[in-house]
């Protein structure tokens, strides 16, 4: 199905592959942490005003294919040396109504996500039928207690029902946190199925850099 895609500003890639859900985990840098990576400047952050999200997941290969994508994937990303955008694989929001064609906004249930510097915020969404939508919030505003409102970049390319939304959360600017290490479990002539463990880390500040 389609991938409708708009808003990531200056950096275009973006990894789609989705993890395996139970070892998945979004966890806040704690306080009084500094990263750095080549490229970049050093970056401390203290918790709970400004911090950081390392996302920790692992990512099954059932061909040899999907492994050469992986790789390359990071390879080409120079492991910790260029950043791209990662989708949180846990759902954040919920639309609170339907969804019509070329609708300019979106309607959520409240999660106080008007408190919230929403300035670089990205949805990422996918659907029942394999649809991935990706678009910059330019305006977030408040409706009421149980009810928020997300004016997007771009207008929604398809119809949606609240029941249609598989994940309906937002896209990080991040850069792989570990090393590639792969466990091959099984490599013959016909069959490959190996695993990684994987992590990235978000650094906010490079969100401006990106820019809107």
């Amino acid at each position: 199905m389609p991938n409708y895609i708009s808003g990531l500003g200056g950096e275009s890639t973006i990894f789609l592959t989705p993890p395996l859900l139970d070892n998945y985990k979004v966890e806040f840098v704690p306080t009084g942490t500094f990263v750095s990576f080549p490229s970049t400047k050093v970056a401390g952050y203290t918790y709970p005003i400004v911090s950081c999200r390392k996302v920790s997941a692992s990512f099954m290969f059932t061909n040899r294919q999907e492994f050469k994508d992986f790789r390359d994937f990071y390879t080409n990303r120079k492991g910790q040396l260029y950043r791209f955008w990662l989708p949180c694989w846990k759902t954040e929001f919920e639309l609170s109504r339907a969804v019509q064609l070329n609708d300019s906004a979106i309607f959520i249930k409240n999660v106080d996500l008007t408190s919230k510097d929403n300035t670089y915020l990205r949805i990422f969404m996918t659907t029942k039928v394999g649809d991935i939508i990706i678009r910059r919030a330019t305006e977030v505003s408040y409706i009421s207690a149980t009810e928020e409102r997300i004016v997007l970049d771009s207008p929604m390319p398809v119809a949606l029902q609240p029941s249609d939304v598989v994940l309906f959360s937002r896209l990080l600017i991040v850069r792989f946190n570990s090393d590639l290490e792969v466990k091959i479990m099984k490599a013959d002539n016909t069959e490959f199925i190996g695993t990684t463990d994987i992590s990235f880390i978000e650094l906010p500040h490079e969100y401006a850099e990106v820019g809107i």
